[in-house]
């Protein structure tokens, strides 16, 4: 079975969310490859059935710490609910 034998109608009909980050600003220049592959991402959702405008990439947080939520404003746009984001995450997979 493939991944995209896997995508019903009820996962089409929600957003696919994908929340891009690295912790530092050293991480965001040094890790290139990290970060196409988090942009390829927002390709895979739509090559799995996702309209192009269902699709939210979130970058706002590039270099910046996880050890608090209240200055990353991507993360914020979901709240910090993290379980909104996993949700969106496991859409991907």
């Amino acid at each position: 079975m493939h991944n995209a034998d896997l995508i019903t109608p009820q996962h089409l009909a929600r957003k696919a969310v994908i929340y891009i980050r690295q912790s530092t600003p050293h991480q965001v220049v040094s890790h290139q490859e990290s970060l196409r592959l988090q942009y390829a991402l927002g390709a895979r959702a739509h090559q799995l059935g996702w309209p192009d405008e269902a699709i939210d990439i979130i970058d706002d947080d590039l270099g910046l710490t996880a050890a608090t939520a209240h200055h990353r404003p991507g993360f914020n746009l979901y709240g910090s609910d993290s379980s909104k984001l996993a949700s969106a995450f496991s859409e991907m997979v």
